[in-house]
Order: C-alpha cells, then structure tokens, then sequence
C-alpha cells in the first residue's frame, strides 16, 4: 500500500474482485469470503529502525554497567551507525498508518482516478477515443457487489 492507491480506479478493482472471488461449486458461483491484508511500504524501514534503537539501547545498558569493552561498544555502534537515520521512519509508519484509516474510513470508489476520465475520454499522445474504464469497473462491482443494480453494489463496496 502507498498513499495513492485507494485513489487508481483499477486497484480498487482488483481489491473489488479479491473480496469477491467466486468459485465454481455443483454448476453454480457460491460467494466466498476473503479478508485482505494491506501492508505499509514503509514496514520494513519501521522494522529496521526499531531494531536499530534496541541494539543501541542494549550497547549503551551493557557500557553503563561496564560489561561491555569499549572498543566492542565503537565496533557495534560503525555498525548501528548507517541504521540511525531509518528511526525517522517510525514517525513515518504512524503517519502512513493514519493515512490508510483516514483512506478507509472515507473511502468511495466514485471518487477513484482513472487514466480515461481524467483526460476525457481522448489519449493526450494521439487523440484517440478511449473507452471509459469507470464504467466496466462500475459494471463489475455493481455484478458482484449489488445483484447488477449499480447503485447498490457501489454503495455496498464503499
């Protein structure tokens, strides 16, 4: 997950149809329910840097207590030291967490960015016509989230 992705149109498709899988039972779809997972891309820098600050907590409680040489204590702290400036990202990895609740909690897919819509149904490069990808993706939630009603299954998916 980044911050833009809840605004593409075809991610929130994809999300849509991962929700909704269908599985082919005795001849007929039978709904299956799904649960998604969103990782943060900051994650792994929040992981690196929490690991940093307990290495160096632990190097600074074994100088204090005297139990650890001092040329010890320089050689960890060369290695830490590159890692120090990853402990910015927690502060990051909080604010991106807020951001996806605030994401989630106002989240509508008729507010979704599309490429079509947003240079008006005519390609910038050779002004073509192009087909509108709102609307294949309206009529593939509206399928599966409201019975073919339109309405319905977007007010059902946000």
């Amino acid at each position: 997950w980044d911050p833009s992705y809840f605004s593409r149109l075809w991610c929130v498709k994809l999300q849509a149809a991962h929700l909704c899988v269908y599985e082919l039972s005795a001849f007929k779809f039978t709904r299956r329910n799904s649960r998604i997972t969103i990782r943060s891309m900051q994650l792994s820098f929040f992981l690196g840097a929490v690991c940093c600050v307990s290495n160096a907590t632990y190097v600074m409680v074994r100088l204090l207590h005297g139990s650890l040489h001092s040329m010890q204590a320089v050689l960890l702290l060369v290695f830490l030291g590159p890692l120090l400036p990853s402990i910015g990202s927690i502060s990051a990895f909080a604010r991106e967490r807020q951001d996806l609740k605030r994401q989630l909690k106002n989240f509508s897919v008729r507010q979704t960015l599309c490429f079509c819509c947003t240079h008006n149904h005519v390609h910038p490069e050779t002004g073509a016509t192009l087909l509108c990808d709102r609307e294949h993706v309206y009529d593939s939630i509206a399928r599966w989230y409201g019975g073919g009603n339109r309405d319905a299954g977007l007010d059902r998916f946000d």
